[in-house]
């Protein structure tokens, strides 16, 4: 019986160490809902839009349950889980993260938390105000773009849509973090964007992406962005700024500033 325990001992012992489940970065897939009604007085349409939202905002999305170990010991990962509220209007899913650094975990979760308490409170505002039908149903999510190499970035969601309204309004903010300080990082410590960085990104979308944005847009600086885990920048310019509101979100990948 020793003899055993002892083989299946050393043979643990002598796995490469990217299969030790101590050293693997663990993700979960997001369930998919069916969706719930998000208001008492959003029409049945409506609700319809939004749960057709949900459900395409949770495909293919993962969740980090428990990052490889020494990684997350040399702050290098960070675990992340979901958050939600839910109340009348509002059905909101945002990132936890969990660092081994207590100061690093605060400064992440305060910058995440202030802006979805920001958004909450502006639809609170709005809706006070609005009579029935006009009233805005606010519904969030999240996904994890990179967590390694000292890089954690997120991009949240917002989908803004009123009672009776046949569509709605996708925003889409990024954000970026060194998980080894915990300070959200800008373009300006990537090596700062110059507009020539832009306009070979523009350049290098695929044909129908280019063909989306508005011939005389003056493409500038981004609504927001958010980093890969190599230091790549992709630029995102929301909804209806540079293209119609019809392509969506626009993603525009200028490669490593520092180059």
């Amino acid at each position: 019986m020793k003899r055993k325990i002892f083989g299946a001992l050393f043979m643990a012992a002598c796995l490469p160490m990217a299969l030790q489940a101590a050293d693997v970065t663990v993700v979960k897939e997001t369930p998919i809902a069916v969706g719930e009604r998000i208001s008492i007085t959003a029409s049945p349409e409506t609700n319809r839009i939004i749960r057709e939202e949900t459900m395409k905002a949770r495909q293919d999305k993962k969740q980090i349950v428990a990052p490889a170990a020494k990684a997350f010991t040399d702050r290098l990962q960070v675990t992340v889980k979901p958050e939600t509220v839910k109340e009348n209007h509002m059905d909101l899913t945002y990132p936890r993260v969990q660092s081994v650094s207590p100061y690093v975990t605060k400064a992440i979760n305060k910058t995440i938390t202030e802006y979805v308490e920001k958004l909450r409170k502006q639809v609170q505002k709005m809706n006070e105000k609005a009579v029935d039908g006009e009233k805005q149903n606010l519904y969030m999510s999240y996904d994890v773009k990179a967590d390694g190499n000292g890089i954690f970035s997120v991009t949240i969601t917002s989908y803004t849509i009123e009672d009776n309204a046949s569509h709605g309004v996708n925003v889409e903010k990024g954000f970026t973090f060194n998980t080894t300080t915990g300070r959200t990082l800008s373009l300006n410590d990537f090596g700062g964007l110059p507009q020539e960085k832009i306009t070979a990104g523009i350049q290098q979308l695929p044909k129908d992406g280019k063909k989306s944005i508005y011939a005389d847009a003056t493409v500038g600086k981004p609504n927001s962005f958010f980093a890969r885990e190599n230091h790549e920048i992709v630029l995102i310019y929301d909804q209806g700024t540079i293209a119609p509101m019809s392509s969506g979100s626009i993603y525009v990948p200028v490669g490593n500033l520092g180059k």
